[in-house]
């Protein structure tokens, strides 16, 4: 397996655990948006991936991303 394949599978598991835990505002509090399909990452290239998901209804989806788990602003 090469480097961007692992880079790759590691994004998706940790997306998957992300995703499909209860879904939370930026203030803790629970949401009405579920995710049901995703999600998704294709289109990987070196400064960036796409990323698809569905959610049970319209709705606003936001990924937070960062390679420090405390500032997931990068």
């Amino acid at each position: 397996m090469n480097h961007s394949s692992r880079i790759t599978l590691a994004l998706c598991f940790g997306l998957h655990l992300a995703f499909s835990t209860l879904a939370l505002g930026r203030d803790g509090e629970p949401t009405d948006t579920r995710v049901t399909h995703g999600p998704m990452l294709g289109r990987p290239a070196a400064d960036s991936m796409s990323l698809w998901l569905r959610t049970a209804r319209q709705g606003r989806v936001v990924v937070f991303y960062g390679t420090d788990k405390n500032d997931l602003s990068k």
